[in-house]
């Protein structure tokens, strides 16, 4: 049984102080070590181990020293009463405890385990599970964020009441999305024209899926292109695949050097 905090005997009872509060209160450390041992060779049974392993019990005092040849009470065997100090080695403190054992427990026949056995005991004492949340319970814990991005959201669409322009980062799954388009549909119940761009053209479809009925437009680059060109240029052909874009300066032979919009790809 360990024990932490300062440690004392008085009126036949142990009395643990806390350091921070100055609080007392009596303990029991090798009563409770006792019954622990009891408790582990009585399930060890019930269990079928067939060879018990030797089993014995110490209090482990981990803040305090315990003076050489200190007086304690009849059950403090100093055999068993380790402290402080003892953290330095524990490997040779454990020992020491176990060597008193062997010697006293004369009843006891010494039994050494098999390597099968000590794991299958340990395996006993210590099983190893992994328990699965329910939906119920992760539902109750997403909430909470669901709660606290809303009004993260509604603090950022206020602030945007009076910016005409702003640049919102963030990683993917934070709401960007979303505050643009609810930004846009604001707009648009003011009255005004809105123009809502994207790149992607998977999410085109779907915000556009998801404001069926809204004045707000939905274009990306490639619908915007297509509606602006009309009846002046060939129709653009939608593609599974990213276009590739860019600009190139092309001499006009009947007038001065021009800047025109191309793209490269099925036109």
């Amino acid at each position: 049984e360990v024990k932490a905090g300062d440690i004392g005997y008085r009126g036949g009872n142990w009395i643990q102080t806390n350091r921070h509060t100055g609080e007392e209160k009596v303990i029991d450390p090798l009563g409770q070590a006792a019954e622990s041992e009891h408790r582990i060779s009585d399930f060890l049974r019930r269990k079928g181990i067939p060879t018990m392993p030797l089993m014995g019990r110490a209090a482990w005092f981990t803040s305090v020293a315990v003076p050489k040849g200190a007086h304690l009470p009849m059950e403090a065997v100093p055999d068993i009463i380790l402290d402080e100090g003892s953290l330095e080695n524990p490997e040779a403190a454990l020992e020491r405890v176990y060597d008193y054992w062997r010697r006293n427990l004369h009843y006891v026949r010494a039994s050494k385990l098999s390597r099968s056995e000590f794991q299958e005991m340990i395996r006993l004492l210590m099983p190893e599970f992994r328990f699965t949340r329910t939906i119920s319970s992760t539902n109750l814990t997403a909430q909470p964020t669901i709660v606290r991005l809303t009004r993260q959201q509604g603090a950022v669409l206020d602030f945007l009441e009076d910016q005409r322009t702003c640049a919102i980062h963030g990683p993917a799954g934070t709401g960007k999305t979303v505050l643009a388009v609810e930004k846009a549909r604001r707009l648009a119940e003011e009255g005004r024209k809105v123009l809502y761009l994207c790149y992607n053209e998977f999410l085109l479809d779907h915000i556009r899926r998801e404001n069926q009925g809204s004045t707000v437009t939905f274009h990306n680059v490639r619908s915007l292109a297509e509606e602006l060109m009309g009846k002046c240029a060939k129709r653009v052909q939608r593609k599974s695949g990213p276009l590739r874009h860019g600009f190139r300066k092309r001499a006009n032979p009947r007038g001065p050097m021009k800047m025109w919009w191309w793209m490269r790809g099925r036109i």
